[in-house]
């Protein structure tokens, strides 16, 4: 069910809206579900760095693999709206974030906005 329109959704709608609930929802923010969503919002606003990124790919896919497991991780591909790698102009950019894996044995692209 679309979270917003409460419309049916189709296999493939139902997994994006449900890999961005859970990609955009702080850990420790449901209650009786403390465990629930990943640290994405949180590391994003941290200053730029290798390390940073890595621990950026590393919540996404633990938080994928725990809560998502009809989709299988293979690749993710972070796309800044400023094409300049600039760190400062980053900071006020749009991520999308392009999230390549499997689903029911299918290769598919999901893309979510940060």
């Amino acid at each position: 069910m679309n979270k917003t329109t409460g419309r049916a959704l189709s296999d493939i709608d139902h997994l994006q809206q449900s890999i961005a609930d859970i990609l955009l929802t702080p850990v420790g923010s449901r209650v009786m579900r403390r465990s629930y969503g990943s640290r994405l919002l949180e590391l994003i606003s941290q200053p730029y760095s290798i390390g940073t990124v890595l621990q950026i790919y590393t919540a996404i896919a633990d938080a994928l693999r725990q809560w998502e497991p009809r989709f299988t991780l293979k690749r993710i591909q972070p796309q800044w709206s400023n094409v300049n790698k600039q760190a400062e102009e980053r900071q006020n950019g749009i991520l999308q974030l392009v999230l390549n894996g499997d689903y029911l044995g299918e290769s598919i692209t999901v893309g979510v906005t940060v």
